[in-house]
């Protein structure tokens, strides 16, 4: 037999009188979870923190930075309580536009601006090789807007484009 943490050591039930008090136990739906299983009530979870992404849409042109389209806004709005912590890029560069450098103005979360002052900062340091690079961003309620300004400079060459794409992982409350 084996206990609550998967180990040795739970003790077998053994007579008659024992195998009707388990079963008695069992029937009142006084049920034996793990330790990391704890419920309220039977089907409710215990609150708690889950760590998830939340995708960041784009206003323009599906994330795609090219000679037209030279500032994109990305947009994400959680459904339940959220505090962003790692911010995460994907950058997909054609050929001609790998001198240019794609760059944000800033995080918003809702008003509150999650840097230190104004100014950009290389998005590319955010991409999913990035060691150490960890925000500590204000919580948020539900419906209240992330917002973050994407720009390339120099601006993308003639008939080149840069794809871009942002979510921010966080813990959610449940």
């Amino acid at each position: 037999m084996y206990d609550d943490d998967g180990g040795e050591g739970m003790v077998q039930v053994v007579g008659a009188a024992a195998a009707h008090a388990a079963r008695h136990a069992l029937a009142k739906g006084q049920h034996h979870l793990p330790g990391w299983r704890q419920r309220m009530a039977q089907g409710v979870p215990m609150p708690g923190y889950g760590l998830v992404n939340m995708p960041l849409r784009p206003s323009d042109n599906d994330g795609v930075l090219d000679p037209t389209t030279t500032l994109i806004t990305f947009t994400g709005k959680p459904q339940k309580p959220f505090k962003g912590e790692r911010l995460l890029a994907t950058i997909g560069k054609s050929s001609g536009a790998t001198g240019s450098i794609v760059k944000s103005t800033g995080v918003f979360v809702g008003t509150d601006i999650q840097q230190a002052s104004l100014g950009r900062f290389s998005l590319e340091n955010y991409t999913k090789d990035a060691f150490g690079v960890r925000f500590s961003m204000v919580g948020q309620e539900p419906g209240v807007e992330t917002t973050m300004d994407v720009l390339a400079t120099p601006t993308v060459p003639a008939s080149e484009n840069i794809a871009t794409a942002v979510e921010i992982m966080g813990r959610y409350a449940h």
